[in-house]
């Protein structure tokens, strides 16, 4: 197993889109990240751990909804509100006790109310690319502790093992899959050739679901396994000797590769 911790600040994404943004809620009590394996679905926002706290605006803008909540698997339930922000962005804050004074328009920090019980979702999304985004690409720089614990796991003829120096595979197709926080993305190398990728920054609309853009739109048991664990599937080794290579971008833009000595051969 290869373990990557990192205590490091997050990278702001888009620096120029918005005047000025804020985190909703305290980083530490974050409970699921965008992208996450979420009752068999993908997390579309961001979870934080709800204990009564204050919940704020995420930036500048105004309400366009305060109220009850449509009980459906895109939302935890209780009250939410909806703002709408400059350059077509819109952030949703799910499962809230919300304030009845609130006024329309608000400033980045207002207090917007308290959040529910059990966890509350924020979610940004861009609406005139109809996209729901990770959050971490729009917020501001902050430390954060987040453990990748990254397992990786082979699947070839019917078998399957955690990937390690030594492994001999023989030619064909394989399957390979992720254990741990899901990365940003990621991109598979064999002998120096890069063949495969998966890219989770955004979320959009297909056949009345929601598919990851990967590049190519992907619903999510596509890329995961029946134990929700990312999967890169349909990888073709060509027989040979050397470094089967996973470079990865986390959630913090932290760029690192694994690698194993791998041979691949007819027996």
């Amino acid at each position: 197993m290869r373990t990557v911790r990192f205590i490091l600040f997050i990278l702001l994404g888009f620096p120029s889109l918005l005047t000025a943004q804020s985190w909703p809620d305290n980083p530490n009590k974050v409970r699921a990240l965008f992208g996450q394996p979420t009752d068999g679905n993908f997390e579309r926002g961001m979870e934080f751990e709800a204990e009564g706290q204050r919940v704020t605006a995420w930036a500048d803008g105004e309400i366009i909804w305060n109220g009850a909540s449509l009980l459906n698997s895109d939302s935890p339930g209780g009250q939410f509100v909806v703002i709408e922000h400059e350059k077509g962005f819109r952030t949703s804050y799910q499962n809230l006790d919300s304030r009845p004074d609130i006024t329309q328009h608000v400033s980045r920090g207002d207090w917007l109310g308290y959040s529910g019980s059990g966890t509350w979702r924020f979610q940004i999304m861009d609406i005139m690319q109809s996209k729901i985004i990770d959050p971490l690409l729009l917020l501001p720089n902050r430390a954060m502790d987040i453990s990748d614990n990254l397992k990786v796991y082979l699947n070839h003829g019917g078998g399957m093992e955690e990937v390690k120096d030594g492994l001999f595979i023989r030619p064909g197709t394989i399957s390979l899959m992720l254990e741990g926080t899901a990365p940003r993305e990621i991109s598979l190398y064999w002998l120096g050739r890069q063949i495969n990728s998966l890219r989770l920054e955004t979320l959009t609309e297909k056949n009345g679901g929601i598919a990851a853009e990967t590049p190519a739109p992907a619903a999510f048991e596509d890329i995961h396994d029946s134990e929700n664990r990312l999967i890169l599937r349909n990888i073709s080794l060509s027989s040979g000797m050397g470094l089967l290579e996973l470079r990865i971008l986390n959630k913090q833009n932290k760029k690192y590769s694994l690698s194993w000595k791998v041979t691949v051969q007819d027996t």
